[in-house]
């Protein structure tokens, strides 16, 4: 018997091989109608869904056989370590789809009975009478069953057993009161399935508050190659305001990918603004950093020792005076960059200190040297923002760089001071980007990619410029 049923699928896939082949040729060509293509979507969804039953039935079976002794499980025999293993080598799909199936497994399980050796019901058996009849696939099970699975501990028997027949005939395109209507996708269905959860579970939001409150957590990893892994778990909120500040501080339309020719305008044959050459989760890396060094200069933030809370950042003399070399950073073993010491020197709520090679403390760069809140606003009202071309940080999550350093004899003045996002400002001296003030105002050179004649420009981001 089961050498015919594997017979007849063979069969199957063979007759319907030629008919895939010619039906991709012919899509391919642009040869098939509109109605014709909606067909060949909506029969191929009919096969999609059919093969996901029959894999799932097979899946069960397969963990079945290779939970008894050692030599009779099914993975001694086929070689495999697990069934996951066993569901990939047979249909060679990947790691993450055969768990998947493993977790459908579960869902059409059927327990025998203690008492009298019988077969048990399946734990959702009308979804799983419409996985068998091919309205129901893979993803749709999961979605449909997925939040009842969560409150089920918590529901009694009868309600779990009215929102399996309510979904299973959504899943079909009918109503519990037989009423035709579309058969619902898979995204639909869990959707659906989430609301009957919901009306079961009235209560359920604050055992699974709880749960989150207790697996919420937040840290770091150890310093590796320059950088400093974070791992943890966001509650929904506090997500979302990281999400917020994001959203606030990254502009979408400047992340058009890099740019190594310079952008004119057609028109006016001006440079236009050069796109951003960092990535998406560079970009959201930076924004943390501002976001932090806007917490560390707001006036509501936490203080230690009687002032704000401090970075402090130790470099030896002669590393210093060189512009090579390293220092440390307050709590994490990681070394910082030349480029990383000298941004210290212009952030409020960073302290740099350096030392000769027997240790001793030569200097101290006190807050005293930073611009103050007064110089702050009235810098921030006059560049708008960081002044890079491109750049769309804002001023509010802007830092003020010293054009001149006050290590060189840069005074800490308005007339020596510009806004530049944490990005910008980390990476000036290597980026190609080149800032000077001409009585008090920004002007700002561009790298050669950018413009070959790396002419003096006003920057675009100063809010003289826009006026004038």
């Amino acid at each position: 018997m089961e050498a015919t049923r594997i017979d007849s699928l063979e069969a199957v896939r063979d007759a319907l091989a030629p008919l895939v082949s010619s039906g991709f040729d012919a899509l391919a060509e642009g040869l098939v109608s509109g109605a014709d293509l909606i067909g060949i979507l909506r029969v191929s969804g009919d096969v999609r869904r059919l093969a996901d039953a029959l894999a799932i039935a097979a899946t069960e079976q397969g963990d079945a056989r290779s939970r008894g002794p050692l030599v009779e499980r099914l993975t001694s025999r086929t070689g495999a370590g697990n069934t996951n293993e066993v569901v990939r080598n047979a249909t060679r799909c990947d790691a993450r789809t055969a768990k998947s199936f493993e977790r459908a497994a579960r869902l059409v399980r059927r327990e025998q009975s203690f008492t009298s050796g019988e077969l048990l019901p399946a734990r959702f058996p009308m979804l799983v009478e419409a996985l068998r009849d091919g309205d129901l696939g893979l993803l749709g099970l999961l979605a449909a069953t997925g939040p009842l699975v969560a409150v089920a501990d918590r529901v009694d028997a009868d309600g779990l057993a009215v929102a399996d027949v309510a979904l299973s005939a959504a899943a079909r395109g009918a109503d519990l009161d037989g009423q035709s209507l579309p058969p619902l996708a898979p995204d639909d269905l869990g959707n659906l399935a989430r609301l009957w959860a919901a009306h079961l579970d009235e209560d359920g939001v604050v055992p699974r508050e709880d749960e989150a409150l207790r697996r919420r957590s937040f840290g770091f990893g150890k310093a590796r190659d320059g950088l400093v892994p974070v791992f943890g778990n966001l509650l929904p909120e506090v997500a979302s305001q990281f999400q917020l500040h994001f959203d606030a501080i990254l502009n979408p339309r400047a992340g058009r990918g890099p740019c190594f020719e310079p952008d004119v305008d057609a028109d006016t044959g001006e440079l236009l603004p050069p796109k951003d050459p960092r990535t998406g989760q560079q970009k959201m890396h930076d924004a943390l950093a501002s976001i932090l060094a806007a917490a560390a200069r707001a006036v509501e933030s936490p203080s230690l020792g009687g002032g704000a809370p401090t970075l402090v950042v130790t470099v030896s003399q002669e590393d210093f005076n060189r512009g090579n070399g390293e220092g440390r950073v307050d709590g994490i073993d990681a070394p910082v960059s030349p480029g990383g010491v000298m941004h210290t020197a212009c952030t409020g709520s960073i302290q740099r200190v350096i030392h000769d090679d027997e240790g001793r403390i030569v200097s101290i760069h006190t807050r005293d040297r930073v611009f103050n809140a007064t110089q702050r606003k009235a810098i921030m009202a006059r560049d708008g923002g960081c002044v890079i071309p491109g750049c769309t940080v804002r001023a509010a999550w802007s830092e003020i760089h010293h054009v001149t350093e006050h290590a060189r004899g840069g005074p800490t003045h308005t007339d020596n001071g510009c806004m530049l996002c944490w990005g910008h400002h980390r990476t000036l001296d290597v980026s190609g980007w080149q800032i000077r003030m001409r009585n008090g105002t920004v002007e700002i050179r561009g790298p050669a990619w950018w413009d070959r004649e790396r002419r003096w420009r006003p920057a675009r981001n100063n809010l003289t410029t826009f006026t004038r």
